[in-house]
């Protein structure tokens, strides 16, 4: 399931512009631009060392930016810390989910509303709903340390929405799953596109990615090389010869 593509008439979300990062003298983004509107799943590929991984941590503040504008809805949010990022409507989800294994599935989603700010009655609310929309209410009362990967993921994105976020993060969430899992994740994060939240999904699985996104974007070596619908970016000759090691013009 994707979603529907949001019009360019329609304000960004996410307006990133001239970003750069460097590592001492490694530079590792070199003045990334990137805007996700509303509806929008936003696929980021690219080669190891490409720089996918570095652009969420400068994106979600986990990393201080150096150069460049990160702007969410409207809101310059440059030089603001992780956790107002995240109250400000930001969130992610990480590679290997870490839950708090003595606590119920139920309770880790109340944590991650209540980390967002919201008192306790709202925090029940939204964890609630959360997963209602992961589709783990059936697992609400269950250990979280009791749960397969699948559910675990799942469990990491009712967090991440409990924070009711306007951008979601997603970091290869689609590791390690088998086929069928793979399917209900893709179908998952389609429903969140549809319901209007803007997506950017970091993955090294491009056959996964293409059927949930309804844009992506390569980046190689710190720069976007490409940035379009799936099948146009992925037939792009630099991409095969960035991404693919195909030739290049």
């Amino acid at each position: 399931m994707t979603a529907t593509l949001a019009g360019p008439d329609v304000a960004p979300a996410l307006s990133v512009r001239g970003v750069r990062h460097a590592y001492g003298a490694v530079p590792v983004l070199r003045g990334v631009d990137l805007d996700v509107r509303p509806g929008e799943v936003v696929g980021v590929v690219g080669p190891n060392g490409a720089g996918k991984t570095t652009l969420v941590d400068v994106l979600t503040g986990a990393v201080t930016l150096q150069e460049g504008r990160v702007v969410l809805g409207g809101d310059d949010v440059s030089r603001v810390r992780a956790a107002v990022r995240t109250r400000q409507g930001l969130a992610r989800t990480h590679q290997v989910p870490r839950p708090f294994t003595g606590m119920t599935v139920f309770e880790n989603v109340l944590v991650g509303a209540t980390a967002g700010g919201a008192d306790r009655a709202t925090g029940y609310d939204r964890a609630a709903g959360a997963l209602v929309a992961t589709r783990m209410t059936a697992l609400a009362n269950r250990p979280a340390g009791a749960l397969g990967l699948l559910d675990r993921k799942r469990l990491e994105l009712a967090r991440a929405l409990a924070l009711q976020p306007r951008v979601l993060l997603l970091d290869e969430v689609a590791g390690g799953l088998t086929d069928a899992e793979t399917d209900d994740l893709v179908e998952l994060v389609g429903t969140l596109g549809a319901r209007g939240l803007a997506v950017v999904w970091i993955e090294h699985l491009v056959h996964v990615l293409v059927r949930a996104a309804t844009r992506l974007v390569c980046l190689a070596e710190g720069t976007v090389i490409a940035d379009g619908p799936p099948d146009e970016v992925l037939a792009s000759p630099r991409v095969q010869q960035a991404y693919y090691g195909g030739p290049g013009t």
